[in-house]
């Protein structure tokens, strides 16, 4: 699936949106409440770097300090689903999981750009992105896998909405209670209206970019 340059240049503008949403909570948390939102660090970071792919101005040396950030992230996921063990339906669990399908993506589309000719570059509507070796260098058994993974992020997309429909009658709030919102499953939740809003975006841009390179 070919994308088409304004396509890609529209999700660019919304991750950087996303970027500077989750760059303004992790200061608004920390200055008012001392600590940071964990997921908005994910997102950020997330934002960033798929950013700089949909641009395709991502340069090479830092595809694998990136791959590795994200590796590091799920392992971390990992753990915190193998300390809690929580169940699978519950809410944390399901936010666990759902970040460590998107790290995976990450790390997905990082492979695709290590692999890529040291020539690629964007050409008449098409990105750097999906102009690279991601259909042909990749294989058609990792252009199943991003197959599989949009597919899996689209799901979780749709419960997003759900979640972000569910929290419409609450009260607005900075933080809100235990168990509601966007969050590791302990504690309090940070703007988990704009974490809702900040996913959903990031799963419309990744799946997209991962459509594009099955």
């Amino acid at each position: 699936m070919n994308g088409p340059t304004w396509l890609a240049d529209a999700f660019a503008a919304i991750m950087i949106a996303t970027a500077m949403c989750c760059g303004g909570l992790l200061v608004a948390t920390r200055v008012r409440y001392g600590r940071f939102a964990g997921d908005a660090v994910l997102h950020l970071a997330m934002g960033v770097a798929m950013t700089w792919m949909l641009l395709g101005t991502l340069e090479r040396r830092w595809v694998v300090p990136f791959a590795a950030a994200f590796a590091g992230a799920a392992g971390w996921l990992i753990g915190q689903l193998l300390r809690h063990r929580a169940p699978t339906s519950a809410p944390a669990t399901q936010h666990r999981l759902q970040h460590l399908v998107a790290c995976a993506a990450m790390i997905y589309m990082f492979l695709g750009l290590s692999l890529r000719s040291s020539g690629a570059s964007r050409s008449s509507g098409t990105t750097a992105m999906i102009d690279m070796a991601g259909r042909s260098a990749l294989g058609a058994s990792y252009s199943l896998l991003a197959l599989l993974l949009a597919i899996v992020l689209l799901g979780y997309l749709a419960w997003n909405v759900g979640e972000l429909a569910a929290l419409g009658g609450t009260r607005s709030s900075l933080v809100s209670a235990p168990g509601v919102g966007v969050g590791s499953g302990e504690g309090p939740r940070f703007a988990p209206r704009l974490m809702l809003g900040c996913q959903i975006a990031m799963g419309m841009a990744m799946a997209y970019m991962l459509l594009a390179m099955a």
